[in-house]
């Protein structure tokens, strides 16, 4: 069945078996994964703020200690967003499927 243009095809289809509708997670699921990264990189970005104002670390350290923070949140960021991607629906005319990306 063509599905914007193209034909889909998955493993373990059946020869005769017919997809009525292929999706994805709808991106508001995402949202408190956004809010959650927003407000971590925040925090942090504050907190390297008053370490740097109180002397306890160096400008050298700070700017270290936040572009490894900043690195982590991005990959944080990154898996989180793969695995809400690459999570899909089949819905064929003899099952459902459920495709459920693990971990990287």
């Amino acid at each position: 069945m063509p599905h914007g243009g193209t034909i889909i095809n998955f493993p373990g289809q059946e020869s005769n078996e017919k997809i009525f509708i292929f999706v994805r997670r709808y991106f508001v699921a995402f949202l408190p994964t956004f809010f959650l990264v927003f407000f971590m990189a925040l925090l942090g970005l504050v907190l390297i703020y008053f370490l740097g104002f109180g002397n306890f670390i160096r400008p050298n350290e700070q700017i270290l200690l936040g572009s490894f923070f900043m690195m982590f949140m991005l990959l944080f960021t990154l898996v989180e967003f793969l695995d809400f991607y690459f999570d899909l629906n089949i819905v064929t005319d003899r099952r459902l499927i459920d495709i459920d990306q693990k971990r990287l």
